[in-house]
């Protein structure tokens, strides 16, 4: 499995957010990859990221490879289609997993732990760490709150679309990443329900999962109005383009 964490303004964090990982993995079965993608950044980020690619952590010896790369453009998407394409280029199984969440893992491992509990049944494609998850245990302020459930409406309204967490941990077969990240253009906060939209469209509905909100210890990035009005008029957007491209 190949983990593709964004970094974006993370040089005080991101090092000790990756040790944790690599550590935890030491403990699980199989061969993982830390796909490390600064965007756009302004801090150290792009050398803290450099510096834990050349010199991975203690942990990452037994079964974790850490790569890095930098973009000039920031954008959450960017570093997501950036680092999906270096895993499934680097691996010969089009059936491994590409798993892309946020740097900081909002959710822990929870999200994994909770994916894991799926990967025998050999009819998964896709899989969603879902806040909306009625198991999940998240607490957002009450502006978060309202404009998720509003943007959920709007997407299936506008969209069809059915999954409920359209900004969740992605789990992702590797053949499909390819196939779905060819196709989707967002390369902002939207790469994800857009990810997810084209899935849909071909018929794969995710499997959400339940998921733990860790406490939040930096300050969140998404300006609820700000994007939330950028992600409505994407959506919008995504509806025309669809209805071009229909068979």
């Amino acid at each position: 499995m190949a983990f593709v964490l964004p970094v974006h303004n993370e040089a005080d964090s991101i090092a000790r957010e990756v040790e944790v990982l690599s550590d935890y993995l030491a403990n699980q079965e199989g061969q993982f990859e830390i796909h490390l993608v600064e965007n756009g950044s302004s801090d150290d980020s792009a050398e803290v990221v450099r510096r834990m690619a050349a010199h991975p952590p203690q942990g990452a010896d037994r079964n974790t490879r850490i790569f890095g790369a930098s973009l000039e453009n920031a954008g959450i998407g960017y570093a997501y289609d950036r680092g999906a394409r270096d895993a499934w280029n680097g691996s010969r199984d089009s059936n491994a997993w590409v798993l892309f969440t946020a740097g900081d893992m909002p959710f822990g491992f929870s999200d994994f732990e909770q994916f894991r509990l799926l990967t025998k049944r050999p009819d998964l494609m896709f899989a969603v760490g879902s806040k909306a998850h009625h198991r999940s245990h998240v607490q957002t302020s009450t502006k978060r709150n309202v404009a998720s459930t509003v943007y959920r409406g709007v997407r299936r309204l506008c969209l069809g679309m059915r999954t409920a967490d359209s900004q969740g941990t992605l789990f992702v077969r590797n053949n499909l990443a390819k196939e779905l990240a060819a196709q989707t253009e967002a390369r902002g906060f939207f790469y994800s329900t857009e990810f997810i939209f084209w899935a849909e469209r071909r018929g794969i509905q995710p499997i959400e999962v339940p998921v733990t909100l860790r406490p939040q210890v930096r300050p969140t990035t998404v300006r609820v109005m700000h994007h939330g009005m950028e992600m409505l008029r994407q959506t919008l957007a995504l509806r025309g383009r669809a209805e071009r491209e229909k068979p």
